[in-house]
């Protein structure tokens, strides 16, 4: 199995389409064009679901007919996802407490969010993923986009002022993938033992993010006296105005390649009908 130590961590569909390894992990983001069909579940929906939802959300999306397609011209079937809450913002400085203080705020983020922000006036910015902390000490970024567990690994929370705590502006899609042929060479009472595996895997990683990660977060947030920004009502509409323009952006950029609008509309009834 691979993530980036049998080859590149934005080649391992490369290396599973060749043979080179039989299981991997990807992130859609590290490569749009190579699996633009997984980027459905990176948009900014502006839900906030459990772990549990998004897997059900995702693993839905999984079997859609478009992604299957997709990944089948790199000999890939998705096996299991490994889900993301919803990326929360983080800064230093001045909290940016109303949506209308995001204008010339230097961003960095995934290409929803800064989808969002970027009509409110912020810049993106490129910084690599190991300089974020820096950066916004130096002054040269001024507020991140992250799941939990990377705002802690990157340091960013041992200097930040603020958190966004109602926002839900996108995640990433990052499954596991195994060699399509690798898969149906299994005898199949071994795919079936896959199968379960996979599933106990997957209940497991859910349960230790929730404890390990989560719930570590929230405290360090306590414990730093970090300031959680809820944003208003009438704000959080606003966003919803704009991150439906994005997804229809979506929609238009792959209409060309796939059937965008019905995996779109299939992925918006996942992610809108979990409760």
């Amino acid at each position: 199995m691979s993530y980036g130590e049998l080859s590149p961590n934005r080649e391992n569909l490369n290396g599973i389409q060749k043979g080179a390894f039989e299981m991997a992990q990807i992130c859609a983001f590290y490569h749009p064009d190579k699996t633009p069909s997984l980027t459905v579940n990176e948009l900014p929906y502006i839900r906030p679901l459990s772990l549990s939802q998004v897997s059900e959300t995702y693993q839905a999306v999984y079997r859609h007919p478009v992604v299957i397609a997709d990944l089948q011209r790199w000999n890939a079937t998705l096996l299991m996802p490994t889900p993301l809450p919803q990326y929360s913002l983080m800064g230093a400085g001045r909290p940016v407490a109303s949506i209308n203080r995001f204008w010339g705020k230097r961003v960095r983020g995934p290409v929803g969010t800064l989808g969002v922000l970027h009509q409110l006036g912020a810049v993106r910015s490129d910084t690599p993923y190991g300089q974020v902390a820096a950066r916004m000490a130096a002054g040269k970024l001024d507020v991140a986009a992250f799941a939990p567990h990377a705002h802690i690994a990157t340091g960013l929370i041992e200097q930040a002022a603020w958190a966004s705590e109602n926002l839900a502006l996108g995640s990433a899609d990052c499954p596991i993938v195994v060699n399509t042929e690798a898969q149906q060479r299994l005898p199949l009472a071994f795919r079936s033992l896959l199968a379960n595996a996979s599933e106990q895997a997957l209940q497991h990683y859910i349960r230790h993010y929730e404890t390990r990660v989560m719930l570590p977060y929230q405290q360090q947030l306590e414990q730093r006296g970090i300031e959680r920004l809820v944003y208003r009502d009438d704000e959080l509409l606003e966003l919803e105005r704009l991150a439906a323009d994005v997804r229809q952006q979506w929609v238009l950029r792959h209409k060309r390649r796939f059937d965008s609008v019905a995996l779109y509309q299939f992925a918006e009834r996942q992610f809108l009908s979990r409760k």
